[in-house]
This record gives C-alpha cells, structure tokens and sequence, in this order.
C-alpha cells in the first residue's frame, strides 16, 4: 500500500502518518509531491514542464482517463474498485448542482 501527499496549498495541518513500525511492518511507502519548492528555486524549470504536460494533453499525446461520479454515493464502489485494481485514470466526483 502507498501513502501519497501531494501538495498543501491550503497550508493546512497534516493528518498523523501511522507509526513506523506500522509502516514498515506492512511494506507501506509514504511519498510526497508539492511544486511550492521548485516554483521557489526554478520557476522556469516547473513552468515549462506545466507547457510541455498541456501541449501533450492538448495533442492527443497523453491518455488521460476520467470518470466522472454522479455524486457521494459513489464513491465506496470506486474506493473498491481502486483497491482491487480495477481502477484507471483519475475520478472526479460531482457534488451539488
């Protein structure tokens, strides 16, 4: 299993991770991911890679699947299927209007 941060624009506090042992015992990984350190020290690094990404996107160039959920109550059957494997691509939920 993998635990995964990614950014923090909100600046917000973050969860307790499980203990190490925990961690280690279970052959967990927990990884992080911001762009608040590269668009400090190389902006021109981090804008350009944002261009080539989109280029790609726009071109055809990458797939990039997305299934959009009707509403909350169905996300557990897409939490299983993400646990099973049986997930692609990224899920986006629909909620209100």
């Amino acid at each position: 299993a993998r635990i995964v941060l990614f950014g923090n624009a909100g600046g917000g506090a973050v969860a307790d991770l499980p203990p190490l042992g925990h961690l280690m015992a279970g052959n967990l990984t927990v990884t992080g991911f911001s762009h608040r350190g590269l668009a400090a020290t190389a902006p021109e690094r981090l804008a350009r890679a944002v261009r080539r990404v989109l280029g790609l996107l726009a071109d055809g160039g990458l797939d990039l699947p997305v299934t959009e959920l009707p509403g909350l109550d169905a996300v557990p059957a897409a939490h299983d299927a993400m646990q099973e494997g049986r997930a692609t691509g990224k899920y986006v939920v629909r909620v209100g209007g």
